[in-house]
């Protein structure tokens, strides 16, 4: 039985090859974060509903959380509609339609807005961390969801939309 040696492509082939390579590592690696900045959304919306056991003394520390800051970002609807919007954001950017980007940044700046002034923050550590991380990884999103050649997906899903409606 003969040895079937690979024909070698020409240099366009090989170079298409390895842009499509690419761009499908670059989708894998958002949806990842996508996934995983979503649930970590979810852990961090949840941890306040954990019981925990506190020192009597960090107790009363984290009772000074929000001094001297705005009411309506202490609301629970505030949180509450806050938590939806960054979820439907996860959902659609997953799905890379078009608005879910708009909407990500539209929550993380009012994230910027609800930090300045919410007033005095005292988080435990684990709340701080999964926060953190949870930051870190929509500031990833974010990058590439806004960066080539996946900010032409979102663009394309935009064009396409009303197409598909008509």
């Amino acid at each position: 039985m003969p040895i079937r040696v690979p024909q070698p492509t020409p240099m366009s082939t090989r170079g298409e090859a390895e842009n499509t390579l690419g761009l499908m590592t670059r989708v894998r690696l958002f949806q990842s974060l996508v996934v995983i900045s979503t649930l970590l959304c979810v852990v961090w919306y949840a941890l306040p509903y954990v019981p925990v056991t506190l020192a009597p003394d960090i107790e009363s520390l984290l009772q000074a959380n929000g001094a001297g800051g705005s009411q309506i970002v202490r609301e629970s609807w505030f949180y509450n509609t806050h938590f939806a919007a960054r979820l439907a954001a996860g959902v659609a950017l997953l799905f890379f339609v078009w608005w879910g980007r708009w909407l990500l940044l539209l929550v993380l700046a009012i994230d910027l807005v609800s930090v300045l002034v919410g007033g005095v923050a005292v988080t435990p550590a684990l709340d701080q961390s999964v926060y953190v991380l949870l930051y870190l990884s929509e500031g990833a999103v974010v990058t590439l969801a806004y960066s080539e050649p996946l900010a032409s997906a979102f663009r394309r899903s935009a064009k396409a939309a009303p197409a598909n409606e008509a």
